[in-house]
């Protein structure tokens, strides 16, 4: 898999977990969801459905996205900088892969302490 497409399946990720916790999204008053990325190009990719290779996964994330419309929870896609110069980047990047290579769970439960862990 290419890190376009991981970039592709994580934003797939994120929404398919939001739809499996939809009902608790709904009891909390949720009717919005944001999906950051800080890959542009993913995200056009998932906006525009011409035809080519490597579609399979912005179908996925598309019909997703329309499934939670569909119990009224709106889905946003946004584009962030590129975390280049963040600390513990790669790390991130590392964990990212083992969770899209991974058979199993793909969460991995970590506390936030601060922006550098």
């Amino acid at each position: 898999m290419e890190i376009f497409d991981a970039k592709l399946w994580v934003i797939g990720l994120a929404l398919h977990v939001t739809i499996e916790t939809r009902d608790t999204l709904q009891t909390h008053g949720v009717t919005q969801v944001a999906v950051f990325s800080d890959s542009q190009t993913a995200i056009r990719r998932v906006e525009y459905l011409v035809p080519g290779p490597g579609l399979r996964l912005p179908r996925r994330i598309n019909r997703t996205s329309e499934a939670l419309l569909a119990h009224i929870i709106a889905t946003e896609i946004d584009c962030v900088l590129g975390p280049s110069s963040i600390p513990g980047n790669n790390k991130v990047d590392r964990q990212a892969h083992l969770a899209r290579d991974a058979s199993g769970d793909t969460v991995i439960e970590r506390p936030y302490t601060s922006p550098l862990n």
